[in-house]
């Protein structure tokens, strides 16, 4: 007799093969089951930022109904669930690495205290920021009528002024306002997509 034939008979009689149905079956299950993961790909690669709607959302359910499955498993799967959807790599690792950060961020903008004196200075910036934002875009308005180009240019300067003085406000208002912006953005997807 041949050795190649013999070690072949051999290998054959070492390999595992299923002996009873439910063995069966069960392997049968575990191959569609890498199957269906290699199909659905790996979890997209959400950033910091990207996750902070996303953990607002979670917190409050605005855009739940306008989110595809993997902002979904991001929001709401636990690591381990994670792990055993999309795999335990770099990508899947990322993501519970970035919202761990962006659940930080929001936990430090919701519960950030301001003094009287930031409160103080907030409300006279937002008082004098109405204001001027009144005046500047009525100025605005009649500028780019007589002159478009004119128009814009002022309307860029306000926009800058703006955010200078948005800049300039306390933490605790300017993390208030990420979370209202966040917020407002889930609720404008789920109503935009309720009318599609």
């Amino acid at each position: 007799m041949n050795n190649s034939i013999l070690d072949q008979m051999l290998m054959k009689a070492a390999a595992p093969t299923p002996t009873s149905v439910g063995e069966q079956k069960q392997a049968a299950v575990a191959a569609a089951a890498d199957t269906k993961k290699q199909a659905m790909g790996a979890m997209p690669n959400f950033t910091a930022e990207q996750l902070y709607p996303m953990m607002v959302g979670a917190q409050t359910g605005a855009g739940d109904a306008s989110a595809k499955q993997a902002e979904l498993d991001a929001r709401y799967m636990a690591p381990m669930d994670l792990w055993a959807k999309y795999g335990n790599n770099d990508a899947t690792n990322a993501l519970i690495g970035n919202r761990a950060e962006a659940q930080q961020r929001l936990s430090s903008d919701q519960s950030i205290q301001r003094d009287w004196n930031q409160a103080a200075a907030d409300t006279v910036s937002g008082i004098g920021l109405g204001a001027f934002n009144g005046l500047a875009g009525i100025g605005a308005l009649a500028t780019g009528i007589v002159n478009r180009d004119t128009g814009n240019a002022m309307s860029q300067g306000i926009q800058s002024i703006n955010e200078a003085v948005m800049e300039s406000q306390s933490p605790a208002l300017q993390g208030r306002r990420r979370v209202n912006q966040a917020l407002n953005f889930n609720d404008q997807r789920d109503s935009t997509q309720q009318f599609e």
